[in-house]
């Protein structure tokens, strides 16, 4: 059973998350992706984290999880015959993925227009904070400040606390999924016969079209968005996240219907009766009465009483979990989400996890373990078409 992307090159610029990410998503689905790394440091996140073995073997736990199913060489972008190698690889290749700050590959004279001449239907697409072109091109951005830059932070978080991030890397992470769907629609143009593409895809982009909802709202009708803890930006009662006897709940009652299910749920007759409160609007306007009558109820309860009485009413929510309550659940059983790899160096084997959606007729995931820093690098560019006595020159060289 073949794979989507089987017989497609790909050459991995990238480190930390976003086009890591991409590349890993690309090589699940049968792309041979080449990551290319700086001699000796690599990826940052290969000593990031992770105990004293993992650092050493320079197999951090970040970059374990976003580079399964890669083969690694080194190669100093800075030397003088690095240009050669790359012209090289790039003639067999189909995309180049690279997330230095705009203009460093352009320095190299590796830019997508220096590229474009040795290969015309290379697909290069270019990761960074803020766009290729624009007076902030060249700034440098990690997920964390493009959280305040995009106005996320200003939705998240409560009102007398002040603004949040998010937990995680959730601009990264997006941003690797919308450059592998950018690089797939590139490659399918490619099979029309119209050629390469230079794809483009910003930090900053991405996290405006993660909040289309609240940038159309602001766009079109000047609302702003509000600091509202874990409730709803519209401000609805029962969308929100209460505290239970021994937890969390959070709950999700947006309709007239789940709302009075709710009520009768919580045994709040007289609100569930309410005729007045089927109005969404009527609900906003009494919301902090509203809230304040479940909190007292929600509070009554461990938090096993509320996912069993609220899952037979068949109202939405959920009880907030650890990541050992959730990676226990029994629906995983039926999903093919992890995978079981061992390292070279490692005794054990270590989980990562597979796409996050399945295909019926194609198998997804890998058996390649996360590389070592270079540990394909002979390998690489023997299949390029490099000679044992050329091999031996870079090396000598200290340019791989």
């Amino acid at each position: 059973m073949s794979k989507p992307f089987e017989g497609v090159k790909v050459l991995d610029f990238t480190q930390v998350l976003a086009g890591p990410f991409c590349a890993e998503n690309m090589a699940y689905l049968g792309a041979d992706v080449i990551k290319i790394e700086q001699p000796n440091q690599g990826d940052q996140t290969r000593a990031m984290l992770g105990d004293p073995a993992q650092q050493d073997l320079k197999l951090g736990p970040y970059f374990l999880a976003m580079n399964a199913g890669k083969r690694s060489m080194t190669l100093d972008l800075k030397h003088p015959r690095a240009k050669g190698v790359i012209y090289k690889l790039a003639e067999k290749a189909d995309v180049l993925l690279q997330n230095f700050k705009a203009g460093t590959m352009e320095r190299f004279g590796l830019g997508y227009a220096d590229l474009k001449k040795v290969n015309p239907d290379l697909v290069y697409c270019s990761i960074s904070g803020y766009g290729q072109t624009g007076p902030k091109a060249g700034v440098a951005a990690y997920d964390s400040a493009i959280q305040g830059a995009s106005g996320m932070m200003s939705a998240t978080g409560y009102p007398d606390k002040g603004p949040t991030r998010i937990g995680f890397q959730a601009i990264d992470m997006m941003t690797g999924m919308t450059a592998a769907f950018a690089i797939s629609a590139a490659l399918f143009r490619r099979t029309k016969g119209e050629g390469g593409e230079h794809v483009d895809v910003p930090l900053y982009d991405t996290a405006l079209t993660m909040m289309a909802p609240l940038v159309g709202d602001f766009m079109n009708f000047g609302t702003e968005a509000r600091l509202v803890g874990n409730g709803a930006q519209a401000g609805l009662p029962a969308v929100d996240t209460f505290k239970t006897e021994d937890g969390y709940y959070s709950v999700a009652a947006a309709t007239p219907a789940q709302f009075s299910g709710l009520c009768r749920c919580l045994g709040l007759d007289e609100l569930a009766k309410d005729e007045r409160l089927s109005s969404m609007a009527e609900q906003i306007r009494r919301a902090d009465e509203i809230r304040r009558a479940m909190a007292g109820v929600f509070l009554s309860r461990p938090t096993a009483f509320w996912v069993e009485t609220l899952g037979q009413a068949k109202i939405p929510g959920a009880a907030v979990r650890t990541f050992a309550e959730a990676l226990s659940d029994e629906q995983l059983e039926h999903r093919d989400l992890f995978i079981k790899l061992r390292p070279e160096g490692f005794e054990q084997e270590v989980t990562v996890l597979n796409t996050a959606f399945s295909l019926q007729e194609t198998e997804t995931g890998t058996t390649v373990p996360p590389p070592r820093l270079g540990q394909h690098t002979e390998d690489i560019l023997q299949q390029a078409g490099f000679s044992p006595d050329e091999i031996r020159s870079l090396v000598e060289d200290q340019a791989v």
